[in-house]
């Protein structure tokens, strides 16, 4: 499953670089997508016996003008680093509306992030473990949620106290009116 991840990733990455990628928008609740890709990861996390939760109420929708299958993979390898990352403690996912954007929260109690990293986070092959703690990281996803989170009018972060402190990676795009 990481190898195809991986080779998956490396064949984004090479479209990003020839202009390849399409991107099909399509108006979505992202909410109802999170709901799903945490349900996809709730077993992994169980066994590292990680809480993963998430504060995405179903009754209020949040909806995004976005490539859906783009926006699914921004998320899925944002949960999956917080998850690779967190030895123990929680994974919490919130969505909300802040001014006319759906803001989306994955905040996790796990190794963190040193400041000095932070800045190259999101660049090609930047890798905030050093000691190698996830040798399976290929060090582009980050640069892939990036790319493809900015080139639909999307903005994504990551705040941290620092190591051992966790980190809250966000993801935010303009709503889409009802």
């Amino acid at each position: 499953n990481d190898v195809i991840t991986l080779l998956s990733q490396y064949l984004d990455k090479s479209k990003i670089e020839l202009g390849q990628i399409e991107y099909v928008p399509s108006k979505f609740d992202v909410g109802q997508l999170i709901n799903e890709i945490l349900a996809t990861f709730q077993v992994h996390a169980e066994q590292k016996e990680i809480v993963l939760t998430h504060d995405v109420p179903l009754s209020n929708k949040h909806f995004i003008y976005a490539d859906q299958a783009r926006v699914k993979e921004v998320l899925t390898n944002i949960i999956d680093n917080s998850i690779k990352y967190t030895p123990t403690g929680s994974i919490t996912v919130s969505v909300k509306s802040e001014k006319s954007h759906i803001v989306i929260k994955i905040a996790d109690t796990g190794v963190g992030i040193a400041k000095e990293v932070i800045p190259t986070l999101f660049k090609e092959f930047s890798r905030a473990d050093l000691q190698k703690v996830n040798s399976l990281g290929s060090g582009i996803g980050l640069y892939l949620a990036k790319t493809f989170t900015e080139a639909q009018k999307g903005e994504v972060w990551v705040e941290s106290e620092g190591k051992d402190k966790g980190a809250q990676f966000y993801i935010k795009f303009p709503e889409a009116k009802a």
